[in-house]
């Protein structure tokens, strides 16, 4: 059959094409899993401020929907003493810098404020810098732990008196 000696050049071009996008696919799927899971809430920002992604776990861990917030400036969620910062890191960014544990407030859907960890970088398209990417996570307990540690500290120079502190038995906790 001469006729048939032409069909792999023909479908291997198409059979390189699929193999890729199923390649890509799974590799995709793989990404969103992972970023799906994480503790940390993962976004794509534009230069300009936009917000072109954010992991779908920001509705658990804020109370937000994450369809609702793309193409979103992200002032929708920063409250203005803290937009300067933001806009630094994304000034950064676009040098092509890296920013990392960037410590700023977040509202949530509840209207409470948020103590928030950021790192992000910048992402490359045709060799130019379009947006940042990188992670939020919420600091709220460290941030507790941090006041709880400098109330501590503070009280026994605001008391001259020596100061014991007792657990229900009677054994000091702190002195």
């Amino acid at each position: 059959y001469p006729s048939l000696e032409i069909f792999p050049k023909v479908f291997a071009p198409y059979l390189e094409t699929k193999i890729r996008l199923d390649t890509l696919e799974g590799s995709e799927v793989k990404f969103r899993r992972f970023v799906e899971t994480s503790i940390d809430v993962t976004f794509q920002i534009t230069r300009s401020g936009y917000i072109d992604y954010v992991s779908s776990n920001v509705e658990s861990q804020f109370g937000c929907d994450a369809q609702a917030l793309i193409g979103k400036h992200f002032k929708v969620t920063t409250p203005m003493d803290q937009v300067s910062k933001v806009i630094e890191a994304l000034k950064s960014i676009s040098e092509g810098k890296t920013v990392r544990n960037l410590g700023i407030t977040q509202k949530v859907n509840s209207g409470e404020l948020v103590p928030m960890e950021v790192s992000a970088s910048p992402i490359h398209r045709n060799g130019e810098i379009v947006g940042a990417q990188g992670t939020m996570r919420d600091i709220s307990e460290r941030h507790q732990a941090q006041q709880e540690i400098e109330r501590l500290a503070f009280f026994p120079l605001a008391n001259p008196m020596p100061v014991v502190e007792l657990d229900l038995y009677g054994v000091p906790s702190y002195i």
